[in-house]
Order: structure tokens, then sequence, then C-alpha cells
């Protein structure tokens, strides 16, 4: 695991992808796990999950899912590192997960997967409901 930081967060989400599979991007079979700092609920086991699951070979390019619903956190594999050097603003590899045909929801039974936190109110609300 390596932690890439990014000066640039402000220009979108998709400058902290770019830079991450750049670091990543000439290790052999390496695969890239995405996770948002905005979802504190995710659980360890849904990582696993996960990583557990791309290493069973379901699919390169998965998400994490609750309720049949994608969420986060992501991940790719290598072959997929052009076109996430390629993404712009806000969509990370949205587009790559709605078309890959080797692209997985995987189900994790965790409800913060879905959940994101971009306020104070938000942080607050979900708090009470656990």
């Amino acid at each position: 695991m390596s932690v890439v930081h990014n000066d640039a967060y402000e220009a979108g989400q998709a400058t902290t992808v770019r830079r991450g599979v750049a670091a990543i991007r000439d290790r052999d079979g390496a695969a890239a796990l995405i996770a948002l700092g905005d979802m504190p609920f995710v659980s360890v086991e849904s990582v696993d999950r996960l990583v557990a699951a791309y290493r069973a070979g379901v699919g390169d390019a998965l998400a994490a899912g609750f309720g049949g619903v994608r969420g986060n956190p992501v991940l790719f594999d290598e072959r997929h590192f052009d076109a996430l050097s390629d993404v712009a603003g806000d969509t990370g590899g949205r587009e790559i997960l709605l078309t890959d045909d080797r692209s997985a929801l995987v189900e994790t039974g965790d409800e913060g997967v879905l959940a994101d936190v971009d306020r104070d109110e938000d942080l607050e609300t979900l708090r009470d409901r656990r």
C-alpha cells in the first residue's frame, strides 16, 4: 500500500485518481483501490470483500455495493490505468464501471459504502443512524 499526496485536490477528484495511478503504474500485477476520504463509515470487511472478489477473478473493475446500489470504494486492475490517467472532473472511474464488460458490483452488506459525508449535518445524521 502507498499513500500519495495530491496538492491539486481542489481541481477535482480526477487529479487524485491520476496522481495515484501514476504512482503505481509501473508495478507488476498492480491494482488500484480507490477509497474516498468523505466516506468514513466504510467497514474494513467491505474493503476485504472487494479485494477478495478481485483475487477470485470476479472482475477487473469492481465497486462495493449495498442493496444492489453502487458505492465506494472501487478497485481497478492495471489494464484500466491508461483510462484512469485520462479522467477529468469528479467522475473518477465511473465510466469504466458503467461500460466495461469485466466490471461488477460486489455486495458488501455495508450501508457505509453509500454514506457520503459532505457537510457537518451529514455526519450528524449518519452518526444518529448508527
